[in-house]
């Protein structure tokens, strides 16, 4: 434990610094860029129903008051964006179109919030239980499993992970982590530590763990046949739960962490590279991961995927199809297939 404390010490230290540097932003006359005045709740409905900028929505009045008590609440910049997803540019559709579009956006962002929450929960679960049982050494406690140089990959990574697990322990204000330091000498069990660790961590974690123990992590979870994609698929997990935690959009959006996907699923379901960036291989992703989770966790999903066909049947004349990557075949790509006979 003695090396983890003086990394933990160069961390403490590192922050401290970093803390007292002054951050910077640009002020527009200082670089010659001319910014725009902040506009009024009418002139948001004003821009919205015009041409120059792609939105040429048609407002009644009493859609003009809805949206007037909607912008006081929700930032017009963030909305912008919707009235640009609708299908067809040429046509003329109205504040409720886009509004329906943007809290459509809002629904995937909930419930993704929440699967991506329990993937999160149960990666960390998975690791720290699975990790300490496979490990087996004369000089690490199967607990203290993490801090082992020969569980990864390179000194180097190593040496970065030991660094960041010291940093999130530093930052953190949890009773049980001021606990293992005053009353159990600093000897954190790796199940004490995930608590503490992100789910960036975590995916980090495993992607620089010996290639046998990683292996042997993976086929327990999610079988062997998977030992290719698990680390991909979580960190699509991964990327999703960070959008919905910083409320960003998700429908129509154009994803940036592109998964590795079998060539039968494909196949099955008409998806190429190019569509990899849709929020249907996203789903597609996360139901793959789920399909090992638990029986109530399955059935949940499932039932996401009845109320997304509920809304999307309900909205069909404002749902843009293929800049979500969304085939006819949608909904059975994505329901997880449950034997009743197996409540496992």
């Amino acid at each position: 434990m003695t090396y983890f404390f003086e990394i933990y010490q160069q961390v403490v230290r590192a922050i401290e610094e970093q803390q007292n540097r002054p951050k910077y932003f640009k002020k527009s006359n200082d670089v010659g860029e001319l910014i725009k005045e902040p506009s009024t709740l009418e002139n948001f409905i004003t821009i919205l129903s015009g041409e120059d900028e792609g939105h040429n929505l048609s407002f009644t009045e009493e859609e003009r008051q809805i949206a007037q008590e909607f912008f006081q609440y929700n930032n017009y910049y963030n909305f912008s964006i919707f009235p640009k997803l609708l299908p067809c540019q040429g046509d003329k559709y109205s504040y409720t179109d886009a509004l329906r579009i943007y809290q459509i956006d809002e629904f995937l962002r909930r419930e993704i919030h929440y699967f991506t929450s329990r993937i999160e929960k149960w990666i960390k679960t998975s690791v720290a239980y699975h990790l300490s049982h496979i490990y087996e050494s004369t000089e690490y406690a199967k607990a203290e499993c993490y801090l082992d140089p020969a569980l990864y990959n390179s000194r180097k990574t190593y040496l970065e992970t030991m660094e960041s697990f010291a940093g999130a322990l530093h930052k953190s204000k949890e009773p049980f982590i001021e606990h293992h330091f005053k009353q159990r000498n600093g000897c954190i069990p790796i199940w004490v530590l995930v608590e503490e660790l992100t789910f960036g961590q975590v995916d980090t974690f495993l992607s620089v763990l010996n290639t046998d123990y990683r292996n042997e992590w993976s086929d327990r979870v999610f079988g062997r046949e998977n030992r290719k994609f698990v680390l991909s698929w979580i960190s699509v997990s991964r990327y999703l739960r960070n959008i919905s935690a910083h409320h960003s959009r998700f429908y129509g959006k154009k994803y940036i962490v592109l998964p590795r996907l079998k060539k039968e699923d494909m196949k099955q379901y008409g998806v190429t590279n190019g569509d990899k960036n849709t929020i249907f291989v996203a789903l597609l992703v996360l139901k793959s991961l789920l399909s090992f989770h638990s029986l109530q966790v399955r059935s949940e999903w499932n039932l996401f995927m009845d109320n997304l066909e509920e809304i999307f049947n309900g909205n069909t004349e404002i749902i843009n199809y293929p800049l979500n990557g969304l085939r006819e075949n949608w909904k059975n790509a994505l329901v997880i297939a449950i034997d009743p006979t197996n409540k496992d």
